[in-house]
């Protein structure tokens, strides 16, 4: 994760300001910690994403999902879909380029395989953006991240596995 979303998260649990712990002091954090300065909940950074919520009760949101259906190319595909449909439905374009307009973050709840607006979007969005992806199954996070990889983009990514009921950003921190 990029050290800036810390600019905009909160507790899932009461949306208190959060601490990062992280060993590494670059850009990127890989592992580590982030502990909510009011609650003291504190959630673990996992291969660069961040866990922010009740992991029980995420699993129950994400159950529906067979980690064995969401391959490689159905990412990839999704993705592509998303950029053709830019290509050819109108209502969409002006809406992906109303989005690629905004500044700062950007911020796509329940994020799924890719097959949300974000193949289309992001792509589009200049270096100062910051798109952060989020779901509640991490796994099909670490997915939609892996197909990221090799796309151009100038924007920053980042995924965070969550529950949308808890969203685990600081009050007032996003329009």
């Amino acid at each position: 994760m990029y050290r800036q979303l810390m600019d905009v998260l909160g507790c899932p649990f009461c949306h208190a300001d959060m601490r990062l712990i992280a060993s590494d002091g670059g850009e990127k954090v890989d592992i580590g910690t982030i502990t909510c300065t009011d609650c003291t909940k504190e959630f673990v950074i996992e291969a660069g994403m961040p866990v922010l919520g009740d992991r029980e009760r995420m699993a129950r949101v994400s159950d529906r999902w067979n980690e064995g259906m969401l391959t490689p190319d159905l990412y990839k595909r999704n993705l592509g879909n998303t950029r053709q449909w830019y290509d050819s439905q109108d209502e969409f374009a002006r809406f992906v380029d109303r989005a690629a307009a905004v500044e700062g973050f950007i911020v796509d709840v329940a994020a799924g395989p890719g097959a949300s607006f974000s193949g289309a979007l992001v792509p589009r969005l200049p270096s100062r953006s910051h798109f952060v992806m989020t779901d509640a199954a991490a796994y099909m996070l670490h997915g939609l991240r892996d197909a990221w990889l090799d796309e151009p983009r100038d924007a920053r990514l980042d995924f965070v596995a969550c529950d949308c009921n808890g969203l685990p950003f600081r009050n007032g921190s996003l329009d």
